[in-house]
């Protein structure tokens, strides 16, 4: 009896300690091996404006169907840059953040700059998996 509780407790613990290691999202590969990096700052812009809403645990069918970040990484280039021209197009144009969200959540709205550098990204990543 006292191994089976040492052999379910090694067991619950090595569960926890390996799911508790996240891969840093810029090493994060899609399905055809092109890594799709995120640099540093880009991804606190889109932790700070864009995850609330596009992430796989969001209440927001809408949103997290028209982009889900979690999902970016997995993505074929034949889907990635698409995507990747998306988000650059709805910032220029000024889609993105919505109105309700952005008088909801001030504290949230990218920047002029931080929305140029979200769209330099965007733009830049999508053209260099079309060269691929």
């Amino acid at each position: 009896m006292n191994k089976l509780v040492i052999y379910l407790g090694m067991a619950v613990v090595s569960i926890f300690l390996f799911s508790s290691f996240k891969m840093d999202p810029s090493a994060e590969t899609n399905s055809s091996g092109d890594p799709l990096v995120i640099p540093e700052n880009i991804n606190a812009i889109l932790q700070k404006s864009c995850y609330g809403c596009h992430n796989t645990n969001s209440k927001g069918e809408k949103s997290k169907a028209k982009l889900n970040l979690d999902e970016l990484p997995t993505l074929k280039k034949s889907k990635l840059a698409p995507k990747l021209h998306k988000i650059a197009e709805v910032l220029e144009e000024g889609k993105m953040p919505p109105e309700k969200f952005a008088q909801k959540f001030p504290e949230k709205v990218p920047t002029d700059e931080e929305k140029k550098a979200l769209m330099d990204w965007a733009g830049s990543a999508a053209s260099s998996l079309m060269e691929k």
